[in-house]
């Protein structure tokens, strides 16, 4: 064990060092949104994982038919004294093949039939809501990168200004960490795109434009917008009714059906093949065990409760949902109303016919400029938290 581990250690410290000489080789690449949303999709961890686990359950959801197949069982048998153990002939070993075949209970299998297709279409929503996330985190990403070129090279409009007062509003605009925000930047890019050893940076030109301000009078939910989130709180409401059926399923008698299974092949008998039909006997009845401690009673009453109570939360959840959803559309025509507003005062403020001096004007400017990046800013964080949920644009 502790020369395996030795090995891969050496392991780890060779993949430090390639990754440090692909560091040191590689140049700055320029990623544009769409090139970085196809790498997304290829590269993600978290993506990638949940495919496989969406084929997994489509792969059980598919060949669950295969364990109603018969099953090939091969046994060996020795019949000898134990005085003649020592010499014993290959004649004195015996086999037998024999092919049980599965009887499937149609309620049974009917109920897991449904159980994985509600597990697959579950898991592809899901898939669908944590890859909308992951290329919300990659946009947040590139417009990141753009805020820091525009403040890297913003300059206050203003040509009468003393040079000191422009010396001491450059500072003011200086990018907040500067090359170090590009180099936290690049590594979140690596983390998403799985691009170890590579410098990658955002072409923020090339992502599209998000804005609501013309739509969002237009969006209903449950109509063009949130049915994802309709459909996972769908799932939950079914699985629930499925856990209660499971339930009520074991209160009502059940059936067994078994044969006894002639051997398809055996050594001990002189024709090889001696399967027969009229050998097959089948044997079956309903049987139904009763007990007087009223559990069963109880886990009926259990499961029907826990139904009511996922109906009542997602209930309660989808009344505060559309609460919320009516908050935050009157929240963003504000935005709107008082992003107008502020661009106004701007535009209003730079007019160099405006009076007082220019130190004054260039501080009221700069307090102007302060409010409209940070409506702006607040505008933009609805505009995605709306985009996550607007089905038509992932289409």
């Amino acid at each position: 064990m502790e020369e395996r581990l030795r090995e891969r250690e050496r392991e780890v410290v060779s993949i430090r060092q390639e990754l440090i000489d692909l560091r040191g080789e590689r140049g700055t690449e320029i990623l544009r949104w769409k090139d970085a949303v196809r790498m997304l999709d290829e590269r993600n961890v978290s993506l990638r994982r949940a495919r496989i686990n969406l084929k997994e359950r489509e792969r059980k959801r598919d060949e669950q038919w295969k364990s109603w197949l018969p099953s090939l069982t091969a046994r060996a048998n020795l019949v000898t004294s134990m005085k003649d153990l020592a010499s014993f002939a290959l004649s004195d070993v015996g086999g037998t093949v024999i092919a049980p075949l599965s009887i499937p209970d149609p309620i049974t299998e009917r109920s897991r039939a449904f159980a994985y297709a509600l597990s697959v279409v579950q898991a592809r929503d899901a898939y669908e809501l944590s890859r909308r996330k992951q290329i919300l985190t990659l946009y947040r990403v590139f417009a990141r990168y753009g805020d820091l070129l525009r403040e890297e090279t913003e300059r206050m409009p203003d040509s009468d200004a003393p040079s000191s007062v422009e010396r001491g509003l450059d500072e003011v605009y200086k990018t907040d960490g500067g090359e170090e925000a590009k180099r936290l930047i690049e590594g979140t890019l690596v983390r998403l795109l799985d691009m170890p050893g590579r410098h990658p940076r955002p072409d923020p030109s090339t992502m599209p434009k998000i804005d609501y301000e013309r739509e969002i009078e237009r969006l209903e939910t449950g109509k063009n917008y949130g049915m994802l989130a309709m459909r996972l709180s769908a799932y939950q409401i079914e699985s629930a009714l499925l856990s209660e059926k499971g339930v009520e399923l074991q209160s009502w008698p059940s059936y067994s059906a078994n044969g006894s299974v002639p051997a398809v092949y055996d050594t001990d008998r002189e024709d090889e093949i001696g399967f027969s039909a009229e050998d097959v006997n089948l044997y079956g009845g309903i049987s139904k065990t009763y007990r007087f401690t009223g559990a069963e009673t109880r886990r009926v009453k259990t499961a029907k409760q826990n139904t009511e109570f996922v109906m009542q939360n997602l209930r309660q959840q989808m009344d505060l949902d559309a609460r919320e959803w009516e908050r935050m559309k009157e929240r963003y025509v504000r935005l709107c109303e008082r992003k107008t507003l502020a661009l106004q005062r701007l535009e209003m403020l730079r007019d160099p016919g405006e009076g007082g001096s220019a130190f004054a004007r260039l501080e009221k400017l700069r307090g102007a400029r302060v409010d409209f990046k940070r409506i702006e800013q607040a505008k933009e964080r609805l505009d995605l938290e709306i985009w996550l949920w607007d089905d038509r644009k992932w289409k």
